[in-house]
């Protein structure tokens, strides 16, 4: 696959296209066009099977590997109990085994829940914490969430 279709592959399989998901989840499966990777092949395939035992699956075999992006999308399936039984715990291990990798989209996923209270006890200094991480590295939802908490006073406008 030329790099030109695989990005085109790629915008379409991020908007839903059951099809772009499953020629992505065949070719990271298959180390076709790039090297074969677990975690990836369990994220598009989840996408358009949603067949959350075989996601899980192929994700534990990336995660024992060490992949942010599993144990994010681990993280996921815990959260929303498809494929294993919904464990806010698990989701709050997974997402923080990701982001202490320096995976921006589980230092993302972490603010929310300690903003929110969502499977944790609500607290500001590690929404906060996790946010600024992830914002350091050019995320604009994350640095909304600090716009918004700074305007609400739930912030200070200077880091720690």
């Amino acid at each position: 696959m030329k790099n030109v279709t695989l990005r085109y592959t790629r915008v379409a399989a991020q908007r839903g296209d059951a099809d772009a998901q499953n020629s992505l989840g065949v070719r990271y499966r298959d180390g076709q066009g790039f090297g074969q990777d677990h975690a990836q092949t369990a994220v598009w395939f989840q996408g358009v099977r949603q067949d959350y035992a075989q996601a899980v699956a192929w994700l534990r075999k990336a995660v024992d590997q060490g992949h942010a992006a599993a144990q994010l999308e681990l993280g996921v399936l815990y959260g929303h109990g498809q494929g294993v039984e919904q464990d806010h715990a698990q989701t709050v291990m997974w997402y923080r085994k990701a982001a202490e990798q320096g995976y921006v989209l589980a230092q993302d996923y972490l603010g929310f829940m300690y903003r929110d209270g969502w499977g944790v006890e609500r607290d500001d200094a590690q929404a906060i914490e996790w946010f600024r991480k992830a914002a350091e590295q050019g995320d604009g939802d994350a640095q909304e969430a600090l716009r918004k908490m700074e305007a609400s006073g739930r912030v200070d406008s200077k880091p720690a």
